[in-house]
């Protein structure tokens, strides 16, 4: 088994898409930056954008989404990272790598991949859910009588701008500040408790 995490080039889809005919036990994943921003986000340092891997050309963009639509690449996730306010302002040289995510993640990807590139809305939640459940080996039959609830109850519709009092994370280096997006989870249930 191999999982690829964190895909950023088109060469890097390619490469998966050949492995993937001869071996069915690969997988990959991208973040949801990755899919929205280019290379071209780069050009006034904002060290929130410095990640790993680095954000790419808008051709190697333009290759994970349709990766996505053609299941090369199997699951969508966060890479949620954490900073203090200390490691990213700084100079982008010196900034530490990463960028927070979970409270925009869903807003975005739905936004770019169901609103913008016609993916559908339950294949968009199984890229977040059931799917990286599977690859890490975790259960996926979540409405199974027992189970302690697992969900998300979201507004797949509801128009939004992502502001800093939408983080609930001690951490606030998101590049992803006054983007419009569409559709916003509303609450978590998380074994037994709403948050």
């Amino acid at each position: 088994k191999l999982h690829v995490p964190h895909v950023s080039t088109a060469a890097s889809v390619e490469h998966i898409k050949e492995m993937k005919r001869y071996n069915d036990k690969i997988t990959a994943e991208v973040t949801p930056h990755h899919l929205y921003f280019n290379d071209e986000a780069l050009l006034n340092y904002n060290t929130n954008l410095k990640v790993a891997p680095p954000i790419r050309n808008d051709l190697s963009r333009k290759a994970l989404i349709k990766a996505i639509k053609q299941g090369v690449i199997d699951c969508i996730a966060t890479d949620h990272a954490p900073h203090s306010l200390h490691e990213k302002e700084t100079t982008f040289d010196c900034a530490s790598f990463g960028m927070i995510g979970l409270e925009s993640c869903f807003g975005i990807v739905k936004k770019l991949l169901v609103d913008e590139e016609g993916l559908s809305l339950l294949k968009l939640i199984k890229l977040l859910s059931t799917a990286p459940r599977k690859i890490m080996g975790f259960n996926t039959d979540l409405f199974k009588v027992g189970t302690e609830a697992e969900l998300v109850l979201f507004n797949s519709a509801q128009k939004w701008t992502f502001k800093e009092s939408n983080v609930f994370s001690k951490s606030k280096n998101s590049p992803f500040y006054n983007k419009e997006l569409i559709g916003k989870v509303r609450y978590t249930i998380s074994k037994g408790n709403i948050v």
